[in-house]
């Protein structure tokens, strides 16, 4: 789950967008042929008297409207989003139109990823039907797009996007100015080359103060760039938040931090780290996101499995397994005279009641190194 607040840039669901000081109205998609009618009007409006982010507002309902009736119109959102990039002369507004242009060729991209990439042709020229360019096109628009908007985006504090924008405090907070989610969501995209997105969050890294919550966000997005395996993206992202001097504003590497499962030897200094996190997460945002990783690791959890195929009469044996959070653990052993008795039960999912234990065993167990986990 993606804790922090976007802008809203895809192009299904509906557009939930709020501000701290305002409320904007989301249209009702159910009905996308009276939203598109509504957002031409408002397009024209906007654009009438010269309101750039109203312009975008009507053009980011009117795509998903249209794509809701026929996907194909995505072109026609995508043509009409770049040409009112081009008039923009405020270079801020450019790269915000840029970026969402962007995100249109990508959102094409990504519905036919596999047959696009199956292409090989040259990159020029173009076949004016976007659906008959080849992955490496898509992906050379999208690097060109993302490069403009890099280049003019700037220090426009995100609040003053709020029709666009969801700018509440959580958006102020690790998205404060323009040029700061711009180069998140560059830093982000999977379809953005890694030479442009290691050059971009390089630069925007630069700008950035230790202790600011900007500065933990790009920290994730870093490391999560740097191809490591999910063990040591963990450890990397733990050690961030250890060494953080200022541990709200870190909190959003807990996003990227996935508890160890099964409990292991390692597993205490994470339960420590969560502490911390749970003291400074208190009525914020990231305050369930810390408590259900505290959940996991104080869950009782233990590995049952048999050395052996089990044979009727003969003696076997049953090892336990990465036992934590428990101190007395029953087993109930059950017969099943064929498969399909066991297809049918209640242990497979089935409404057919249980047959009854042929022997049961309790065991006093040690809880395994996570034994100091218990607080409860």
């Amino acid at each position: 789950t993606d804790y922090m607040t976007r802008l809203i840039l895809a192009l299904a669901g509906a557009m939930a967008i709020s501000s701290a000081g305002a409320q904007v109205k989301a249209p009702d998609f159910a009905y996308p042929k009276t939203v598109a009618a509504n957002a031409e009007k408002t397009l024209k409006a906007a654009q009438s008297r010269g309101d750039a982010v109203g312009e975008l507002r009507a053009l980011m309902e009117l795509t998903v409207a249209r794509s809701l009736v026929d996907r194909a119109s995505r072109q026609k959102s995508y043509e009409q989003v770049l040409e009112a990039a081009n008039r923009q002369k405020d270079k801020q507004m450019k790269a915000l139109f840029q970026l969402y242009a962007s995100e249109v060729a990508d959102n094409i991209y990504s519905n036919n990823r596999w047959q696009f990439n199956r292409r090989s042709m040259p990159l020029a020229p173009r076949p004016k039907d976007m659906s008959e360019w080849s992955g490496e096109m898509f992906r050379t628009v999208i690097d060109s797009l993302v490069r403009e908007a890099w280049a003019n985006a700037g220090a426009m504090p995100i609040g003053k996007l709020e029709q666009v924008v969801s700018a509440n405090k959580l958006t102020r907070q690790y998205y404060p100015t323009l040029r700061d989610f711009v180069g998140s969501e560059i830093s982000g995209n999977n379809s953005v080359s890694d030479t442009l997105k290691q050059r971009v969050t390089k630069e925007w890294a630069a700008n950035q103060t230790e202790g600011t919550a900007p500065y933990y966000l790009l920290t994730a997005k870093q490391i999560r760039n740097e191809g490591l395996d999910m063990d040591q993206t963990r450890e990397r992202m733990l050690k961030a938040f250890e060494d953080a001097n200022d541990k709200y504003n870190a909190l959003v590497l807990w996003q990227y931090i996935n508890v160890p499962i099964p409990i292991d030897s390692n597993t205490e200094k994470y339960y420590t780290a969560l502490q911390q996190a749970q003291t400074v997460a208190k009525d914020s945002w990231a305050e369930n996101m810390i408590w259900n990783k505290i959940a996991q690791i104080r869950n009782p959890a233990v590995n049952v499995a048999s050395e052996e195929i089990p044979t009727a009469g003969v003696p076997f044996k049953v090892k336990l397994s990465k036992l934590s959070n428990i101190s007395n653990l029953e087993l109930k052993f059950h017969r099943f005279v064929t498969r399909d008795d066991f297809e049918n039960s209640a242990f497979n999912g089935r409404t057919k009641a249980p047959t009854k234990p042929v022997e049961t065993i309790t065991k006093t167990v040690n809880m395994g190194p996570a034994s100091a986990l218990s607080k409860d």
